[in-house]
């Protein structure tokens, strides 16, 4: 009697674990098409991306991004100081 009981336990043991690897299996099947799904929707997306990247790109690109030249020569600092020293005379 103790084997029968075994042996039934083993079986439904082993339908258990039939079912759930059926079950895991459906679950793996529907992440990988949603995986394939989501690849696509990138790859429209980066392509999306580009095209309003090279759309919303002004031609001269180049000269927006140009540092002005902004050195400043000594004798403009003489006359700043200059200026700013006859500045605070005439306030006093």
């Amino acid at each position: 009697m103790l084997k029968t009981r075994r042996k039934l336990e083993a079986q439904q043991f082993r339908k258990f674990l039939t079912r759930k690897r059926e079950i895991l299996e459906e679950s793996l099947d529907t992440l990988k098409a949603r995986i394939e799904e989501n690849r696509a929707r990138l790859q429209t997306l980066r392509q999306k991306d580009e095209l309003l990247s090279e759309a919303e790109a002004p031609s001269h690109s180049e000269e927006c991004w140009r540092t002005p030249d902004l050195s400043v020569r000594d004798e403009d600092v003489e006359v700043a100081f200059l200026r700013e020293k006859q500045r605070r005379r005439s306030r006093s």
